[in-house]
């Protein structure tokens, strides 16, 4: 499934759903260490600005985003995606959030080849969200397993049955974008399979 472009099932804008450490990224005008991620970031802020995709995430989000930890010229960021309801939906999180979140978690842990790991319960509610709004695509930077903690990374977990074949992938880098335009082709399609 990673190898598949990430686009509408018909003429609509794209629903791409944010993981939190993608708006904390945005939020903290965080510089990574791959530079391309950080422009990545970047140009999906200016995609929802210009109305070419419509943002989601959960409510958690507003619980992983610690004020103390936002750089003081960067408070308002969290506040503007708040504000615009029309491009950026915060989702509840109810029942059906919660009892898909569980299916996801428990699907993994009963998997023999996952040596009894398992999403963590916040990572299982972005899933589930991401699912039930009918998300194009899943953005996270979260790739590495934490065997610490015996939590999966999200990354590898693109296109299983477990997620509803959900794509996850890392947000594209606004070069490739730039390249893709040119050659009339979309981000997905230079992808490898085992390409993020």
């Amino acid at each position: 499934m990673g190898g598949k472009q990430a686009k509408p099932k018909d003429d609509r804008i794209p629903r791409v759903y944010w993981d939190a450490c993608i708006i904390i990224s945005l939020i903290k005008n965080e510089q990574r260490l791959d530079p391309t991620e950080t422009d990545a970031v970047r140009e999906l802020k200016h995609k929802l600005d210009d109305g070419k995709i419509i943002g989601v995430t959960s409510a958690i989000t507003l619980t992983e985003v610690l004020d103390s930890e936002i750089p003081d010229g960067r408070r308002s960021e969290l506040k503007k995606l708040q504000q615009m309801p029309d491009r950026f939906q915060f989702s509840a999180v109810d029942t059906k959030v919660a009892e898909k979140a569980h299916n996801i978690r428990d699907s993994y842990r009963k998997m023999p080849d996952k040596d009894e790991k398992t999403v963590s319960t916040p990572d299982a509610i972005h899933l589930a969200t991401a699912i039930i709004q009918v998300c194009d695509v899943f953005y996270t930077f979260d790739e590495k397993d934490r065997d610490e903690k015996k939590t999966l990374g999200l990354l590898p977990l693109s296109g299983d049955v477990a997620i509803d074949n959900l794509e996850i992938r890392k947000p594209p880098p606004a070069q490739q974008r730039l390249l893709d335009a040119t050659w009339g082709r979309s981000a997905g399609e230079t992808q490898g399979e085992g390409d993020a």
